[in-house]
């Protein structure tokens, strides 16, 4: 509706009080769980916090606040609309965003304790995007007119990388990892930002999705830490171009959408990191510092936005100045030992419901074939 739409998900503080029904709720069997007393009421789309130390309290209210049971469906329904205008050839960005260890990779891409990838209702939004776009590709059809089922014809291509250390790493790339891995960079071009060199696969079936995010996520850097022990140690952005040729118009809709499970933040005294770690939670850290400054340049509307204070906004750069519909899905923990951080999460999440997205309603297309 012209700006930022934030959601918040809270998450358990405890595996004893966590909800494991047939749908599957947002605390999810195998990941950390922050033990203490809760510290989140959550009234409709109203979230009160209480800070343990000075028993101070606070409260937000936001587009939707999810309740504790919510499962990985109703967190989907949310963002749909999103995704369904990407094959009208708008572009759509879905971040989540808060502290190490509140279920950011579980909303995204949901867990399968016997693979990489998830089925089921244990899903998250970027294997759910994918079957949605995928089934609409199949049927290759705008039209009103069902007898006209051949009028429009698509194709849906996947890149996904991470941004570790600062460094753009390409997960789709067989030489990652190793010494032959090719360098990128992020460049300005005439159709915006971008990383020559990325690998981009176009995908036809369940079984291409599901290869590649499993290759994918055997790549990404994670570690063990205090608060997480599986914790992301960088932001993970999965690219989807469709492409939506018109046989009448000969006319082609470039539809781009970005999700992105972006690394936690984490106060280095409580996770306990040194070394390699403390590295990653330094630069984790210090761009979410530098997103939550152009948010905040954005809100206020400064002359400048500081884009290229990091390689994360200024990949997003298009995305982030208003050339995308965007959805922050900001997850917190409801335990009062992470106040401090729930309190900074809501923050972000207040100045960003006021940003407006000037641009969102603008279509991309070209005279062109789908390639």
């Amino acid at each position: 509706r012209g700006n930022i739409r934030v959601l918040c998900r809270v998450r358990n503080p405890s595996s004893e009080n966590r909800v494991l029904d047939n749908n599957a709720s947002a605390a999810a069997a195998g990941d950390t769980f922050h033990s203490g007393e809760m510290g989140v009421e959550v009234e409709g789309d109203t979230i009160r916090v209480t800070h343990g130390n000075t028993s101070e309290t606070k409260k937000w209210n936001f587009p939707r606040v999810f309740p504790l049971n919510v499962t990985q469906q109703e967190i989907f329904d949310e963002v749909s609309p999103m995704i369904q205008s990407v094959l009208d050839g708008y572009h759509g960005t879905i971040f989540a965003y808060g502290q190490t260890g509140t279920g950011k990779t579980f909303t995204m891409q949901g867990i399968n304790p016997e693979s990489s990838t998830s089925t089921g209702p244990m899903q998250g939004v970027q294997p759910r995007a994918l079957n949605m776009l995928l089934k609409k590709c199949s049927t290759s059809s705008t039209s009103s007119d069902s007898s006209d089922s051949t009028r429009i014809q698509r194709t849906l291509k996947i890149s996904i990388m991470e941004i570790y250390l600062e460094k753009v790493r390409d997960l789709l790339d067989v030489k990652h990892g190793t010494k032959e891995e090719v360098k990128l960079d992020v460049r300005q071009g005439s159709a915006g930002n971008f990383v020559p060199g990325l690998t981009e696969k176009e995908v036809s079936t369940q079984q291409d999705i599901d290869d590649l995010i499993e290759f994918a996520n055997k790549r990404r850097s994670q570690a063990a830490t205090d608060c997480n022990t599986h914790s992301s140690r960088s932001h993970l952005i999965m690219q989807i171009t469709c492409a939506s040729y018109d046989r009448i118009s000969k006319q082609t809709s470039l539809g781009k959408l970005h999700l992105i499970d972006l690394a936690g933040s984490e106060r280095i005294q409580q996770s306990q990191v040194e070394g390699q770690q403390l590295k990653e939670t330094l630069s984790i850290n210090k761009s979410l510092s530098a997103l939550s400054e152009v948010i905040a340049a954005r809100a206020s509307k400064r002359a400048h936005t500081p884009y290229r204070n990091s390689t994360l906004t200024y990949l997003l750069q298009d995305a982030l100045s208003g050339d995308s519909k965007m959805t922050f899905i900001v997850c917190v923990s409801a335990a009062v030992l992470n106040a401090s951080e729930t309190f900074a999460s809501l923050s972000f999440a207040a100045r960003a419901v006021t940003v407006e997205q000037t641009k969102s309603g603008n279509k991309h297309i070209t005279n062109s074939p789908a390639k």
